[in-house]
């Protein structure tokens, strides 16, 4: 769901993510597990999810 994102980790298995999709802004969550990555986010009424 994201045009662009930023990636801040939160700690090692932790992070926030947020976007800018046609200028609308989002915020979300995401989790690091070895080399699995997963995140998700609302923007508007969707719910995007990531794995």
């Amino acid at each position: 769901m994201f045009g662009t994102a930023a990636i801040t980790l939160a700690n090692e298995t932790t992070c926030v993510i947020e976007g800018d999709t046609a200028g609308v802004k989002s915020t979300g969550v995401c989790m690091l597990n070895g080399n699995a990555f997963a995140a998700a986010d609302v923007l508007g009424d969707a719910l995007g999810l990531i794995v």
